[in-house]
C-alpha cells in the first residue's frame, strides 16, 4: 500500500447490527485513498479502569474518504480495490 492507493475495509470495528456498525458500513460503502503511509503507530489498549495494560505498534495508513480524513487506521483491515477485483 502506498500514497494515492484506493482501498476499502474489510474487517470492521462493531456488529453490523449495531446502529455504530451500520454507519461504519456506510461510510466505508465506497473507496477511500491513501494520503499518508504506511507508517508505524501505537495503539494503547487500557483495562476496565482506562490504566494502559499494553501498547501495541502497527503499520498504519491515514485515509481521505467522503471529503473526511481518518487517521491511523491499521493496514491489516485494508484491501487495495484492485487487489479485490
Amino acid at each position: 500500500m502506498k500514497v494515492g492507493d484506493l482501498i476499502k475495509m474489510v474487517e470492521f470495528g462493531h456488529p453490523k447490527d449495531s446502529p455504530e456498525g451500520i454507519k461504519e458500513r456506510e461510510l466505508w460503502s465506497q473507496p477511500a485513498v491513501i494520503i499518508k503511509g504506511p507508517y508505524e503507530a501505537q495503539i494503547n489498549h487500557a483495562g476496565a479502569t482506562g490504566k494502559v495494560r499494553y501498547v501495541e505498534l502497527i503499520r498504519a495508513v491515514d485515509v481521505m474518504i467522503d471529503g473526511d480524513v481518518i487517521r491511523r487506521i491499521p493496514i491489516k483491515y485494508l484491501r487495495r480495490v484492485n487487489d479485490m477485483i
